[in-house]
């Protein structure tokens, strides 16, 4: 599973690291990669945002 994040807009680093944290720990599933930028996981976790980007 490959995950790219673009955070160069993050204000808040707290957040971000519990997303890529939750994340790693996700079973792997179709989405085996994608890229989202800071502003796409705000609300959402990584894996939602991500399901919600292929549909």
């Amino acid at each position: 599973m490959i995950t790219a994040i673009l955070a160069e807009h993050c204000d808040d680093s707290d957040r971000l690291a519990a997303r890529v944290i939750a994340r790693a720990r996700e079973r792997e599933s179709l989405d085996a990669g994608i890229a989202l930028n800071w502003k796409e996981i705000t609300n959402t976790s990584i894996g939602a945002a991500g399901l919600n980007a292929h549909l």
